[in-house]
């Protein structure tokens, strides 16, 4: 129960939020017309809303005179003291349809022909505005032209500033919305043009004369019905070979819709193209609303923000609503839309509402508007960030990479010839202990050498001294005991040694004499002492080793 009643109040809001929305109807049936050639413009949003046959080429017939009030309220602008303008016979004699009846010599003031041309289509009052405008007739022509290139206009061209039927003239619908649309800007062209009637001032050969209106919109007497409260402007007339045609402004509930026709008929003594131009009009009224296909503050994207301690992406928007007229047909489905970004990345502070790109809304692949990307809130910078900003921008600077790498390439040569030179010492310095060592082992094997040769040198010495020591010792005869010594007394009182002399065989001179209180062996054995002495000290010197 408490589920179906959540369901049908969410379904009354969605009911109510699109109630609300500003959608509208748009026609699915095309209006009825006469004229072979139809467009119908919104000025505001710069949207063709329905069109039948804009391209194809045409007669301008009394277009062309919209083109020529264009080009002398440019003159008038630029020469704003322009006054009256002579008739020259040589100038209206080709004059023809339509016309005030202007006579050679006759003194006419510019206003007073300018709103001739604009509200009764006199079409001998154009050729003497071209002539006074353009120098004469064929270079007025040429301004023509050259203002319809300018505009954009490429169908479009004229060989008189009237209208008149000529076999060179050409326009498309497409072509004459854009002469319209210059008109439009021009707000005296659209005050006079709005009139049904004007009184031009008695000349030096005519009096007051009084002209009007072909387009009946504006006829608020009209006893056939044409008039309609709303129209304004701009252009009415007719030829043989273009028909009627018209072009007239209509404002209805804050839109402004631009209505041309052309190739219209007389039927039953009702001319067709002002009816049709106020069929437009009608359907333009009922059917075309506007609709807000694109709301402002519309979330569209985010992008990254930099120098801000809060946030790291900044929210974009979009700046303003975008309407559009829709029909009945519409759907959403057939809405898109696009963005451009004008930077990347942001870099606070940043200030609510700050520009950042464009979006585009698409109506079925056709663009219909656009409207700014802005930031959705203000973004405050932060100081420490600013400063480690402005340190990575000063390292990004090609100059300072540049240095910095001509420094680390020089420190890492330095370091590599450091090292390459504390190498090339150390293996100096070890091929010199190398070398000292090698020369101390030599030395070492010498000396171990020579101490082995003389160790055996000594031994043999030793051994044969002993040899001929024992020999001797053999050869030697073993001395007898010698009698005690007696003391004796001389007659003096001084004891006399007496010495028994005993009989002892004598060694032989070779045999050498001993010192026989000499504890020491003889001056032969003394060295070999030494020399055993001497042999023990290497020994153990040559053990420590």
């Amino acid at each position: 129960m408490k589920t179906a009643r959540r369901l049908l109040t969410m379904l009354i809001l969605t009911v109510v939020l699109v109630s609300a929305l500003p959608v509208c109807s748009f026609a699915t049936e095309e209006p009825t017309l006469n004229a072979k050639y139809a467009l119908l413009y919104n000025i505001e949003y710069n949207t063709i809303v329905y069109e039948k046959s804009i391209d194809t080429e045409i007669y301008p017939a009394s277009f062309a005179k919209i083109m020529t009030a264009i080009l002398a309220y440019e003159y008038k602008a630029e020469h704003p003291d322009v006054t009256d303008i002579t008739v020259k016979e040589s100038v209206i004699s080709a004059a023809g349809g339509a016309g005030l009846g202007l006579r050679d010599g006759e003194v006419i003031s510019f206003d007073d022909a300018l709103a001739a041309v604009v509200v009764g289509g006199a079409n001998d009052a154009a050729l003497v505005i071209a002539d006074l405008v353009g120098g004469n007739g064929d270079g007025f022509v040429s301004m023509m032209n050259e203002k319809a290139k300018e505009l954009g206009c490429e169908n479009t061209y004229f060989a008189n500033p009237t209208g008149l039927h000529s076999p060179l003239m050409k326009t498309t619908l497409r072509d004459v919305l854009k002469i319209c649309l210059e008109a439009y800007s021009i707000n005296d062209f659209m005050v006079m043009s709005s009139n049904y009637s004007y009184t031009v001032a008695a000349t030096n050969m005519s009096d007051a004369r009084e002209i009007t209106s072909k387009n009946y919109l504006l006829n608020e007497k009209s006893k056939q019905g044409y008039y309609y409260a709303e129209a304004k402007g701009m252009n009415a007339g007719s030829t043989p070979e273009a028909g009627y045609c018209l072009a007239s402004v209509h404002s209805s509930g804050g839109l402004t819709a631009l209505a041309i026709v052309s190739g219209a008929e007389l039927v039953e003594n009702r001319y067709r193209s002002c009816t049709d131009v106020a069929t437009l009009f009608d359907s333009f009224s009922s059917n075309y609303k506007l609709k807000s296909v694109l709301e402002k503050g519309r979330l569209i994207c985010e992008i990254p923000i930099s120098l801000s301690s809060n946030i790291d992406h900044l929210i974009l928007v979009s700046g303003d609503a975008v309407p559009f007229i829709v029909s009945s047909d519409y759907r959403d489905e057939d809405m898109s839309f696009d963005y451009t970004l004008s930077q990347k990345e942001a870099s606070a502070p940043v200030s609510q509402g700050d520009v950042f790109g464009e979006i585009q809304v698409y109506y079925k692949g056709e663009i219909i508007g656009t409207c700014d990307l802005v930031a959705q809130s203000s973004v405050e910078r932060s100081t420490w960030l600013l400063i480690v900003s402005y340190i990575k921008a000063f390292f990004s600077l090609t100059i300072v990479k540049i240095v910095l790498f001509s420094l680390i390439a020089i420190l890492i040569i330095s370091v590599i010839l450091m090292l390459a030179v504390s190498f090339r010492s150390s293996r100096r310095k070890q091929s010199a202990i190398n070398e000292l060592e090698r020369e101390y082992f030599e030395t070492q094997k010498i000396k171990n050498k020579e101490y082995d040769e003389f160790r055996r040198a000594r031994r043999r010495s030793i051994f044969h001294s002993l040899v001929n020591q024992n020999a001797q010792q053999k050869k030697k005869p073993v001395p007898r005991r010698r009698p005690p010594q007696r003391k004796a007394q001389d007659g003096t009182g001084r004891q006399q040694q007496t010495r028994v002399h005993e009989h002892t065989v004598q060694p032989s001179d070779s045999t050498p004499k001993q010192n026989p209180r000499s504890r020491r062996g003889t001056a032969e054995t003394r060295p070999e002492k030494s020399k055993q002495r001497g042999d023990s000290h290497f020994e153990s010197t040559d053990r420590r080793r």
